[in-house]
């Protein structure tokens, strides 16, 4: 059973994620200040295990969240 205060991360992630699409995880602590570094880690740790987000490498620049349908915008092809 999950804790109230990771439910909270939980959706304050999926919230952003909606609002803004693909994010660096250090920008999401940024906009969710009322959780610690930690709790967002742990959070998107969770989430990516379960499918829920993708969470990706991005070189020199550090990790990307996203929807698992959505590619990453350092990954998109140019036109």
């Amino acid at each position: 059973m999950k804790s109230n205060i990771n439910s909270c991360v939980e959706d304050a992630l999926v919230t952003e994620l909606e609002a803004r699409g693909p994010s660096r995880l250090d920008d999401l602590v940024v906009r969710l200040p009322e959780y610690s570094w930690n709790e967002i880690f742990i959070a998107v740790d969770r989430m990516s295990r379960d499918g829920r987000v993708a969470f990706h490498r991005i070189p020199g620049s550090g990790y990307e969240v996203s929807f698992p349908s959505i590619i990453p915008v350092h990954m998109e092809v140019p036109a």
